[in-house]
């Protein structure tokens, strides 16, 4: 939904949001206590994923030229860099003083450099969510090239995609480690952008029914197959959902989970480590009965 004079707002993405941030926190809170309805938290991830496709296709996807470049890497840079410090930080002063806990590449000052500016091997994030903002900066920067400096349509761009990444799952099979445009996860920003250019040209009103069916469908799917495809598509319908539904009445709360959603990804694991050490410490029961 697009108020005049106002950025795009959609409250159904906020709402999304704010449930794919508690979705990760659950499912990494649940290693402890193995309920299953928890064990598909990480499809949170995807969902985000999806996100960011289609806010850049919505609101950048006209942008054109070096100075709509320059404004669209300032503004991604600011959105991205100054949580991820203050997530980042602690972590490398935790790892650094307690030399027990982690790997040697936690320690790396090469490695903390390339965590630093989010130029690391995914699998070796020091902060452990971090790996997905390397999908996220790599992802910024394929749009910006393509679709602002070059000018060039964006359906070729996701079209080109999307055959390149079908084309190495099937045939090739390169090492998507070292090429990470050729993972599969890069589906879900190739889906948002899709429901973007949908939106554009055949904007929909849905209701509060399906979006709760969605999200029903999308916690229980992965019961049924864990195929790929139906993870795919039940992400696709419920982001599609989400933009598309416009409620009556906006729940403040859901809002600003929406928008604390970052934060709470980034912050969770920490969070969790932190208080489960504590809570494991022999002294903690006997505190708690006092």
């Amino acid at each position: 939904m697009k108020r005049p004079g106002q950025a795009p707002f959609f409250p159904g993405i906020q709402y999304l949001r704010g449930f794919a941030a508690l979705y990760v926190v659950t499912y990494h809170a649940n290693s402890d206590f193995h309920f299953p309805i928890l064990a598909n938290g990480y499809l949170g991830v995807q969902l985000f994923f999806m996100i960011s496709g289609f806010l850049m296709t919505f609101i950048h996807g006209q942008d054109r030229g070096l100075a709509a470049a320059a404004n669209f890497v300032r503004k991604r840079l600011i959105r991205i860099y100054p949580a991820y410090m203050i997530a980042f930080v602690p972590v490398v002063l935790i790892f650094h003083f307690m030399p027990s806990k982690g790997f040697a590449w936690h320690r790396d000052p090469v490695n903390i450099v390339r965590n630093f500016f989010l130029l690391h091997n995914p699998s070796q994030s020091i902060l452990g969510v971090s790996w997905t903002l390397v999908y996220e900066l790599m992802f910024y920067a394929i749009f910006c090239v393509w679709v602002i400096v070059l000018r060039q349509p964006i359906y070729r761009l996701l079209s080109g995609w999307l055959v390149l990444i079908l084309a190495n799952t099937y045939f090739f099979q390169l090492p998507t480690g070292k090429l990470l445009f050729l993972d599969q996860i890069n589906l879900y920003f190739i889906a948002g952008c899709f429901i973007a250019l949908f939106y554009q040209r055949i904007p929909y009103k849905t209701n509060g029914a399906l979006l709760l069916l969605a999200l029903v469908v999308f916690v229980l799917c992965p019961f049924f197959s864990t195929a790929t495809i139906t993870i795919f598509t039940t992400c696709f319908i419920l982001c599609a959902i989400c933009v598309l539904y416009e409620p009556v009445q906006q729940f403040r709360f859901l809002i600003e989970l929406g928008n604390a959603s970052y934060s709470i990804y980034l912050t969770h694991l920490t969070i969790i480590a932190v208080v489960t050490t504590f809570v494991k410490q022999p002294w903690i029961i006997p505190v708690l009965f006092l």
